[in-house]
């Protein structure tokens, strides 16, 4: 079977628009959260949480960073096609 390159060049296309889709982009946060989000994320693994408590972090963090509804599920679908991916 052989394939023609405008076929190819389209596979690629393809292809490359779906990594971009569900991938989530590298970016570096500034040292000073990044070192304040690991030393909060290693204290909550510290500590026996339940459900309700995990949820309400997340809460917490879904409000304090003002993410509507909209963006809410656009970021929610990227998260669960990513971790889908990983596996």
């Amino acid at each position: 079977m052989k394939i023609s390159k405008l076929q190819l060049k389209k596979i690629i296309k393809e292809e490359f628009k779906y990594t971009q889709e569900n991938t989530i982009p590298k970016t570096s946060l500034p040292s000073e959260i990044r070192v304040l989000l690991d030393r909060a994320i290693n204290k909550i693994n510290e500590t026996d949480l339940n459900y309700n408590q995990k949820l309400q972090i997340i809460w917490k963090v879904i409000t304090g960073l003002k993410v509507d509804r909209t963006q809410l599920v656009r970021l929610t679908q990227k998260l669960v096609s990513v971790l889908n991916n990983s596996k």
